[in-house]
């Protein structure tokens, strides 16, 4: 059950598009939202090497000060958090804010401990490439402890979802999120897995039927001997979902780079990614 979702802020484009899909999911959820804004702070030097590497861009990097006090010590909460607050209001949504000195990342894992979602935006700096979403969203995908959204770079009214499923914890989970959401938001939920033999394909799908029937949602069964990135990119443009849903894929110790698949779905257009873990 969706009833927690943590928001990541900080008043650009992409985190004010992370609140409009946060409000939708919790208006059909009737859920609580608790916005979180960091202020990250570097010397001079620091900053200058930090802006010279690939993936350095986050949805909470504000440069100005906010007035936050220590931990433990009186905080101000900024003007921003305020409005976001009254937005909250206004949809009449439980909301929450809270402001951490801190790297981002490390934040709002700290804020989303007990969060049933995580929902972040990408990163609004321009020179990103294709798939490219800033160095908080990157870690957060990385380390997922919590369902994590990471939203378009424009707002998607949600019509439609696909979900990776594998015969697993973390697929079952997968699945039952997004059998959750397609309910709450009444949309079809379309399934898909690839990359096994023939058999395999035929147990999981027959597994996720009779998992997503608790949920009353219609929606397509796909299966593909191709590789997982390839039926993705295939079946998106087919069916076009406006939220795709994946297991979170752990990656090898000292590994940087996000699994190719993420990033086949971080290139498409006009859909999310929700990693659940």
């Amino acid at each position: 059950m969706i009833k927690n979702i943590v928001v990541g802020y900080d008043s650009s484009p992409p985190a004010q598009v992370a609140l409009e899909q946060a409000l939708d999911l919790a208006e059909a959820s009737a859920a609580r939202i608790h916005i979180a804004a960091a202020i990250e702070e570097f010397s001079p030097d620091s900053e200058a090497d930090i802006l010279h590497q690939p993936d350095v861009l986050d949805i909470l990097d504000a440069a100005n000060s906010l007035g936050e006090e220590a931990e433990g010590e009186r905080v101000t909460i900024p003007a921003y958090l305020e409005e976001a607050r009254l937005r909250c209001q206004e949809a009449h949504i439980s909301c929450a804010v809270s402001v951490g000195r801190q790297r981002a990342a490390g934040y709002l894992r700290q804020c989303s401990w007990l969060a049933d979602l995580l929902v972040v935006g990408r990163c609004s700096r321009r020179r990103l490439t294709a798939g490219e979403i800033g160095r908080t969203a990157h870690r957060l995908l990385q380390t997922a402890q919590q369902p994590t959204l990471v939203c378009a770079e424009n707002y998607i009214t949600v019509t439609s979802l696909m979900v990776v499923y594998e015969q697993s914890v973390i697929g079952g989970h997968a699945l039952a999120v997004a059998g959750e959401v397609g309910a709450k938001l009444n949309v079809p939920v379309d399934v898909v897995v690839a990359g096994h033999d023939r058999q395999t394909l035929h147990r999981w799908l027959a597994a996720a039927r009779h998992g997503l029937q608790a949920y009353h949602v219609e929606g397509n069964f796909d299966s593909s001997a191709a590789s997982l990135s390839q039926a993705l990119t295939t079946l998106a443009l087919e069916r076009t979902p406006s939220l795709i849903v994946m297991p979170h894929t752990r990656l090898m110790v000292g590994s940087w780079r996000l699994p190719a698949v993420y990033h086949t779905v971080l290139q498409l257009p006009d859909a999310m990614l929700l990693v659940v873990p």
